[in-house]
């Protein structure tokens, strides 16, 4: 979407607005916050969702695949105090054998829907 910077104004607007910093994981809403409120986790969900009808879930980490300690969503929120961080898995189907291997013509609809996704969570904060 940064190649449409001069030619949609939503694109301009949130770049210009905000400082984007992208992990390779990170946790919607903090770890502590997600287990008592995913608002602004379903708030991005909707826009992922919305973009090509593909359903996603919403949860920690640990609720979704497995208790895990040390990864980039407990830094971001306990060391370098972000307040919202998010992890985005690839959209493969659940039920494949290899995990997040995806193909060529799933990567553009994947960045379409994760910025979406993130317009739509920028938009509410």
């Amino acid at each position: 979407m940064l190649t449409r910077y001069y030619d949609v104004g939503e694109v301009k607007e949130l770049m210009d607005r905000f400082d984007w910093y992208f992990l390779p994981i990170a946790n919607p809403d903090g770890y502590e916050y997600s287990h008592t409120n995913l608002r602004v986790a379903n708030i991005g969900t909707e826009g992922l969702e919305a973009t090509h009808g593909k359903v996603f879930q919403v949860g920690t980490p640990p609720d979704l695949f497995y208790a895990s300690s040390g990864g980039a969503y407990d830094w971001a929120k306990a060391e370098a105090g972000i307040k919202y961080s998010y992890t985005y898995e690839l959209r493969p189907d659940g039920n494949s054998w290899n995990g997040f291997v995806v193909s060529e013509s799933e990567i553009e609809p994947s960045g379409e829907e994760i910025w979406a996704s993130l317009a739509a969570v920028a938009a509410e904060l």
